[in-house]
């Protein structure tokens, strides 16, 4: 009797340790639940929009387009400079080449004409001289002998000089008699191609 008295109270003495284990495993399954959404929405609140960011990588984009655009633009050199450089030369050909005269004589030294005159004889040299200026230097002087509607072309190299101008003489040895002319041009090739006419001028050979 004493043993079945024993064993009940041992029951009684256990249950009330299993109902208090049963609360705290309750409580701490709330905390730790309370603690999870707490932390989600702590997280939820630090995350910036992600709108946000795209906007400011378009602005910024769009900004730094706008600024190089402006650059080129700003930096692009003017055409008109250009175009005024090659027109004015073809505009004045004495700026390359004038003082087209013809002689019976030169001076060697100096490149002059001597005893100027428009009549020569069979056999006899035609000089021209001229005077050649910085502009034409690098180029070529380009002469047309004419006698008698027959063209004899010519056409040599000018060079370089430290000089402002230059005098340059040629002639020719006519072999019939009758009205002839020199045509006197510029180029830039010793081609001859889209020259610059400079000045003809006529002469007449007697036998």
């Amino acid at each position: 009797m004493e043993r079945a008295n024993s064993d009940g109270n041992a029951s009684e003495l256990e249950a009330p340790r299993t109902k208090l284990g049963f609360t705290l495993a309750a409580a701490s399954m709330s905390l730790g639940a309370f603690i999870l959404i707490f932390v989600y929405i702590l997280s939820q609140s630090l995350t910036p929009p992600a709108p946000l960011t795209t906007q400011s990588s378009t602005a910024s984009t769009v900004s730094n387009a706008a600024a190089q655009a402006a650059t080129a633009q700003a930096t692009q050199p003017l055409t008109p400079t250009a175009l005024a450089a090659t027109a004015t030369p073809v505009a004045n050909a004495q700026q390359y080449i004038d003082n087209v005269q013809l002689a019976t004589g030169v001076n060697a030294t100096t490149g002059t004409p001597i005893d100027q005159s428009t009549t020569f004889h069979l056999g006899q040299p035609v000089y021209v001289t001229l005077t050649v200026h910085t502009l034409a230097y690098n180029g070529a002087v380009c002469l047309t002998w004419t006698v008698n509607n027959q063209a004899i072309p010519y056409a040599t190299t000018v060079g370089s000089s430290i000089l402002g101008q230059t005098n340059a003489y040629f002639f020719f040895k006519p072999e019939a008699t009758g009205n002839g002319s020199v045509d006197v041009a510029w180029s830039a090739t010793t081609a001859c191609a889209n020259t610059v006419q400079i000045q003809q001028a006529d002469f007449k050979v007697l036998p």
